[in-house]
């Protein structure tokens, strides 16, 4: 059956498209990622 021989790269296609749909949340989710905070204090997110 045809739907069997394009399952695969359908499914390698969706699971690509949600994992970068998820990225692209995550990052608008927190812009300020990475930078200080306005009273100089390092973001508690840095390894510091």
């Amino acid at each position: 059956m045809l739907i069997f021989e394009f399952f695969p790269a359908v499914l390698a296609l969706v699971s690509i498209g949600v994992a970068i749909h998820l990225l692209l949340q995550n990052r608008r989710a927190d812009p300020d990622r990475g930078r200080e905070r306005d009273d100089g204090a390092p973001d508690e997110a840095s390894p510091e």
